[in-house]
């Protein structure tokens, strides 16, 4: 959704990418038009430049501990590009990474990345579909290439290079706040945005998927930012800063559906993510964004996501926050995640933690009890022993 430089800085240092890529990249170069399956750039031009610098970071991104490898979800999603971009399909290589941020891309060799953020959001297949099928319209109208060569100042490559993103510590890195400058500097058009949405969303509709979809992703993530400006204001983050107006994307996509009616498979989605649910809420938590997160876990509940977890979630906001009645609400949601199928064990202990605060250590040490009884080889076991 923003560009090729937009993405790095989660995986690997930006001055190595950048510098090699200036090395060998001029602004002018082969033609640019819709790119053939299979097709790879001329060699020595500078969108062979590019791909090869593609390439090298793609190596690196191979090897991140910050990449999800759990086999399910991986050809899951694996599976959902495929097939979604058809011929294209074969030089796509999809990564999961571990990100608690509303995001995904395409690299202009083929490399395409999922952030785990966007992955929590969607609500169903059709959903997650749509975002995919946006960044292969990306990938296959060389989107990136024309962007890079639209780059002419000097200056403003030589502010980026100097930038210098660092290894990121994992997810909910500080990085963020320089991930925006860079997407606000080097990010899509929004006539090429426009032309990937609609591109996107042909794909969805050819596959079965209801085209509404589409359109829901972004109503979903207006109503995630109003929430937070509810409770402070901020200025734009990764994803809105290098977009259409929200609104207007959506009223767009929503005439472009037409009434398409189609499949939105949210159970199939649901059981694929599996045991990765519980991950991407704790990432989600770990922001301390709690307005916004507030809201996305409700929005969750009432998809019908998992009650179980959805009720720790929400226990864990106002837990983790702290404000006059909220250990109260925390303390009445982790008991109806309890009596849930699904719930994760950690939902008795922050049970325990709540109660013990609240000097009912009856209460306290059988929550922590049942805690170490789901769960034994708990990492926190021997602190939760000593509370008992």
């Amino acid at each position: 959704m923003t560009s090729l430089f937009s993405r790095r800085g989660f995986l690997g240092g930006g001055c190595a990418l950048c510098a090699a890529t200036l090395a060998g990249c001029q602004t002018t170069g082969e033609a640019l038009g819709r790119l053939a399956p299979g097709a790879r750039p001329v060699a020595g031009g500078d969108v062979a430049s590019l791909w090869e610098s593609a390439d090298r970071e793609e190596r690196r991104v191979r090897q991140s501990r910050h990449i999800i490898r759990t086999p399910e979800v991986t050809s899951y999603i694996s599976g959902l590009v495929e097939q979604l971009a058809g011929p294209y399909a074969k030089d796509i290589r999809v990564y999961i990474v571990r990100t608690p941020e509303f995001n995904a891309g395409m690299y202009p060799n083929g490399m395409m990345q999922v952030w785990t953020g966007l992955m929590l959001r969607c609500a169903n297949e059709a959903q997650l579909a749509a975002v995919l099928g946006h960044e292969i319209g990306h990938y296959i109208e060389q989107h990136t290439v024309a962007n890079f060569r639209s780059i002419r100042s000097a200056t403003d490559i030589a502010t980026f290079v100097g930038m210098g993103l660092a290894v990121a510590a994992g997810p909910g890195a500080a990085v963020l706040a320089q991930l925006a400058i860079i997407a606000a500097a080097f990010s899509f058009s929004r006539d090429q945005e426009r032309e990937a949405d609609a591109i996107g969303l042909d794909l969805i509709a050819r596959n079965g998927y209801a085209p509404l979809a589409a359109a829901q992703v972004w109503e979903r993530m207006i109503a995630e930012r109003a929430a937070e400006e509810r409770d402070r204001a901020r200025g734009e983050d990764i994803f809105f800063a290098t977009h259409p107006s929200s609104a207007e994307r959506a009223q767009t996509l929503t005439a472009l559906a037409g009434g398409r009616t189609g499949e939105f498979h949210t159970d199939r989605y649901r059981q694929a993510l599996g045991g990765l649910q519980l991950t991407l809420v704790e990432d989600e938590l770990r922001l301390r964004r709690f307005r916004r997160s507030e809201w996305l876990f409700e929005r969750l509940h009432a998809d019908g996501a998992n009650p179980g977890l959805m009720l720790f979630a929400r226990a864990e906001v106002n837990r983790l926050r702290d404000f006059p009645g909220d250990q109260t609400r925390a303390a009445e949601f982790y008991r109806q995640a309890t009596a849930q199928p699904g719930t994760p064990p950690e939902a008795w202990r922050g049970l325990g933690l709540i109660e013990r605060k609240r000097d009912r250590q009856a209460d306290a040490s059988a929550a922590f009890r049942r805690y170490l009884d789901l769960k034994p080889d708990a990492g926190d076991r021997d602190l939760i022993r000593s509370y008992l």
